[in-house]
């Protein structure tokens, strides 16, 4: 799998396509993790394949979190495209999301300097 598979796609470049391709995403991850337990009981080779669809879903967050801007999340809201708790939802996830990028690099960081450190 390569760190650019991802399920975000949207029609046009229109904010209502982008949004709508933003909760299919957003529906298809919350599955996931609602499966989670389940999934954890999986063998080996469906464990790696679910960890390969988590990580296709988080690209595909990340894309939709990088095609939507907060500024358009308001617009959307004036035009009765999503609701004001629906953007609200959005912006915590991005936050989410963004916070888990960052505790991944430092702990790749932190493990890269480990190894280093036992040489």
């Amino acid at each position: 799998m390569t760190q650019s598979a991802h399920t975000f796609t949207p029609k046009d470049d229109s904010l209502a396509e982008r949004l709508n391709a933003y909760r299919q995403v957003k529906r298809d991850f919350d599955d996931l993790q609602k499966n989670r337990k389940q999934f954890d009981q999986a063998t080996l080779g469906e464990k790696e394949d679910v960890a390969a669809a988590q990580k296709i879903l988080q690209n595909s967050l990340g894309m939709a979190f990088q095609a939507i801007q907060v500024k358009e999340l308001q617009n959307a809201v004036q035009q009765g495209l999503i609701s004001q708790q629906e953007m609200t939802s959005f912006i915590q996830a991005k936050n989410l999301q963004e916070m888990e990028e960052r505790r991944e690099k430092s702990q790749s960081r932190q493990d890269s300097h480990e190894r280093s450190c036992k040489l």
